[in-house]
C-alpha cells in the first residue's frame, strides 16, 4: 500500500495537542431510548476527519444518548492530537460542558464536516456526571461527496491488557489504535500470535502522554501473517481498537480486556 491509500491517511497520526470547545451551554437533544455500553468515560482511540491532497476526505460524527430518564447528564467531549470544533444538530457550537437532558440524546459533528480541514487524527474522549451511551460513525467519501465506506466505532474499554483479533484474508489488512489517556509517558508491549499459540513477533514502545498511536500490524512487525492474535500490555489502562481495511472498505474490531 501507497502513502496515498485512504486506509493509511486514516491510521496516520498527526502532532499532539489539547482542544476543548469552549462555554458553557445546552445541545440540541431529542428522545433517547436505552441501549448497552453506558459509562460517564469514554474513550475512543482514534478519530480522523479533514480532507485529502486529492479531494477525498473523512468525516467522524459523535452520537451520544443519554438513556437515565431521571437525570441530566453534564458532559465535555475532548480531543487530542488535532482540533475541530464540534456542531449539533441545529448548527450550533457545542461548548465545553453542554447538557443532554433525561431520556435525549444528541448527534456532533466537526463543522468543517470533513471538507472544511485538511485531514488529522487523534483520539477523542466524552465525559459525563452520568452513565451515558456513545458511538462514533466514520465516513469516507468521494471528492464529490459520494460516500464509500463506513463503520460504526464503540469506545474502547480500559485495560492493562487488550486483545485483538485479526482476519487478513481476502487482501484485508488490519491497523490498531493505541491511546494512553494519561498524564505520563506509558511503555507498551505488543505481542502476535499465530493460531496454534506460537509467537511471531514482540514489539515495545513508549508513548507520551494525551498521545496516539496508529499503524498497519503489518508495518509494526515488518511481515505479514494472514489470522493472527494481538495482545497489547501495558502498566496501566490502556485504550485499544481495531481497524480492517479491504481497500478502500473498513470496518472496526473491538478489542476485549483479558483477565491474568
Amino acid at each position: 500500500m501507497s502513502a496515498s491509500d485512504p486506509a493509511i491517511r486514516l491510521l496516520n497520526n498527526g502532532g499532539l495537542q489539547s482542544f476543548y470547545t469552549g462555554g458553557t451551554g445546552t445541545v440540541t437533544t431529542v428522545d433517547a431510548l436505552p441501549s448497552d455500553g453506558r459509562a460517564s468515560y469514554h474513550v475512543f482511540p482514534q478519530f480522523a476527519d479533514g480532507q485529502m491532497v486529492d479531494g477525498t476526505y473523512y468525516r467522524s460524527t459523535t452520537l451520544i444518548s443519554n438513556a437515565n430518564l431521571g437525570q441530566r447528564a453534564i458532559c465535555q467531549i475532548q480531543l487530542q492530537g488535532m482540533s475541530r470544533t464540534f456542531i449539533d444538530m441545529s448548527g450550533q457550537v457545542v461548548n465545553d460542558s453542554f447538557v443532554i437532558e433525561a431520556g435525549r440524546w444528541t448527534i456532533l459533528s466537526t463543522s468543517g464536516a470533513g471538507r472544511g480541514y485538511s485531514f488529522g487524527s487523534g483520539y477523542l474522549t466524552v465525559k459525563c456526571d452520568v452513565a451515558v451511551n456513545a458511538q462514533i460513525l466514520y465516513g469516507f467519501y468521494t471528492p464529490n461527496g459520494f460516500k464509500l465506506s463506513e463503520a460504526t466505532v464503540f469506545s474502547a474499554p480500559g485495560g492493562t491488557w487488550a486483545q485483538l483479533l485479526g482476519d487478513q484474508r481476502e487482501g484485508a489488512h488490519l491497523g490498531i489504535a493505541i491511546a494512553n489517556d494519561s498524564d505520563s509517558p506509558v511503555q507498551y508491549e505488543v505481542e502476535i500470535t499465530d493460531p496454534v499459540g506460537a509467537v511471531l513477533a514482540n514489539r515495545s514502545f513508549q508513548l507520551g502522554p494525551r498521545a496516539s498511536r496508529a499503524q498497519f500490524i503489518e508495518e509494526l512487525i515488518g511481515f505479514y501473517s494472514p489470522m493472527i492474535q494481538i495482545v497489547v500490555k501495558s502498566s496501566i489502562q490502556c485504550y485499544v481498537m481495531g481497524l480492517r481495511f479491504t481497500g478502500s472498505t473498513f470496518t472496526t474490531i473491538p478489542a476485549a480486556t483479558l483477565q491474568r
